[in-house]
Formats: C-alpha cells, structure tokens, sequence
C-alpha cells in the first residue's frame, strides 16, 4: 500500500478542519460535509455548530478542530478549561479527549459521529465572581459575591 492512501483527508472551511482517515470514507464524504455556526447557542456553550450530514457515524473517530481566538473566550474563562462537547438531550457531553490546543487556538478533539458540537468551559476549573454565572448549562448563584467554591456558595438552590 502506497504511502498516500494512508494520508487522511481534510475537510477545512472557516477555520474548522476535520481530518479523517480512508477506512472513514472517501473523497466523495468531503463533498457531503457542511458545517453551520449556530446563532442562538444552546445554554453553556462559548461557540456551537452543526455538522452534516447529522447523525452520520464512523468507525473510527475523526479528528476536529475548532478556532477560537483569544478575543472570543469569555472574560474568566481559563484557556485549559475549554473543551469539545456534543449537545444531546438539552445538555453538553465533554469530548474526553479535547483541549484547548495552544498553538493553533483551536478546541481539538476526537468526534464519532456528526451532530452539534460546542466550544464550552469545564467547571471544574472555571473561575468567577458574582451572583450568577452559567457552565456547561447549569446555572450557579453565589450569595455576598463570594467566589465560586466557598463554604456558602449555593448551586441550583442546595447548600455546599
């Protein structure tokens, strides 16, 4: 086998790239793929986008990048707590594998299938001040404008 039927094809439009190897597809895939920015975000996410054909599945995963420039990550947001996540059933499921790759300033990760995926912070190790503030769709509110993770900080209403 020739060394270039092993080069993974590359799908690239507005800054996003999706590499995938030829036991995943063919030439023919890279005309079917079509990626769209949402607008209105589903809660917790930074940036979210559609991938077509939705639903389509693969054998082996795919590798994803999404830009994110500096400007676009939300004032406290720490840069390692982003990750690739696929929103299912009104809630976001973190891509294990992904990080905020800091050369490229791009979310990086390993997808198997097409459907929406999300730029989002893990909380974790989100950082914040004030009453309110939203990761990964759950809303938390904090009393006296304590950080996050002091004694009296409430979370959907129950004491920590």
């Amino acid at each position: 086998m020739s060394r270039d039927s092993k080069k993974p094809f590359v799908f690239k439009k507005n800054g996003i790239s999706i590499s995938f190897s030829s036991e995943n597809g063919n030439k023919e895939l890279l005309q079917k793929i079509f990626v769209e920015e949402l607008k209105g975000n589903p809660a917790g996410s930074i940036k979210a986008f559609r991938f077509y054909p939705e639903g389509m599945k693969f054998n082996n995963p795919l590798e994803i990048a999404i830009p994110i420039p500096e400007n676009e990550i939300p004032y406290r947001i720490k840069k390692d707590s982003l990750r690739l996540a696929y929103y299912e059933n009104g809630s976001w499921k973190i891509i294990k594998n992904s990080k905020y790759d800091t050369e490229t300033s791009s979310i990086v990760g390993s997808i198997s299938h097409f459907s929406i995926y999300g730029i989002v912070s893990t909380p974790s190790v989100f950082s914040g001040k004030g009453k309110e503030f939203s990761a990964n769709g759950v809303l938390e509110s904090v009393r006296d404008n304590r950080p996050y993770g002091q004694k009296d900080a409430w979370l959907e209403g129950i004491h920590i």
